[in-house]
């Protein structure tokens, strides 16, 4: 069997060999006759996989070495009985920590005080925030959560209005999935108007 990785998921060969030929290619130059013996196609997500890319190859499984899955026809692989998995949750740890270095710098250049107290909101409480929250927490920072669908799930206690996050809070993140539609669509969410409620500086 022939798994065709893309040269920048980390470890990938060696992820992969037990379960075939690894063929490493750069995921923006990933043709269709690039897979004409490809069983698995392992992606980030710089390559669109849909019908143009795969109709007519032998692939039956996709991975996404990323969270979002924007770049895959989803219903296009379901229909044609091609399995595909993505990796939530994978880099939360480092985004979080990547969080704390943005805080930790504004500290350092003084453009934020932490001896004050200063409140932080994350926007989006699932793997990812959940981890930020601490981070946050763990600098003395009072920390706010948006987060609708939890919320809702599991009631309003401990999560506050996206308006009044954006009007209290001296540091906002976000980590939210991009969603077009539903109750909650993330598409646009921080818009001009949103992020114009924000303080100065």
């Amino acid at each position: 069997m022939e798994v065709v990785v893309d040269q920048n998921v980390p470890l990938g060969t060696e992820a992969f060999a037990d379960a075939g030929q690894v063929v490493r290619l750069a995921g923006r130059d990933i043709r269709r006759s690039d897979l004409a013996d490809c069983h698995a196609l392992i992606v980030r997500s710089i390559t669109k996989v849909d019908r143009t890319l795969l109709e007519g190859t032998p692939v039956r499984f996709v991975g996404t070495c990323t969270i979002g899955t924007d770049h895959l026809d989803i219903p296009w692989l379901e229909s044609n009985g091609i399995r595909w998995a993505s990796a939530p949750g994978c880099n939360a740890r480092s985004v979080a920590e990547w969080a704390g270095a943005v805080v930790a710098g504004a500290h350092l250049e003084r453009r934020l005080d932490l001896s004050a107290g200063p409140k932080a909101g994350v926007v989006g409480v699932g793997r990812v925030g959940r981890q930020v929250v601490e981070v946050f927490a763990g600098f003395g920072m009072d920390v706010l959560k948006n987060d609708p669908p939890r919320a809702q799930a599991e009631g309003p206690e401990g999560f506050v209005a996206l308006e009044e996050l954006l009007d209290s809070c001296q540091v906002v993140a976000g980590h939210l999935p991009l969603t077009r539609g539903g109750t909650h669509p993330t598409q646009g969410l921080f818009s001009k108007r949103n992020l114009s409620r924000l303080r100065h500086g």
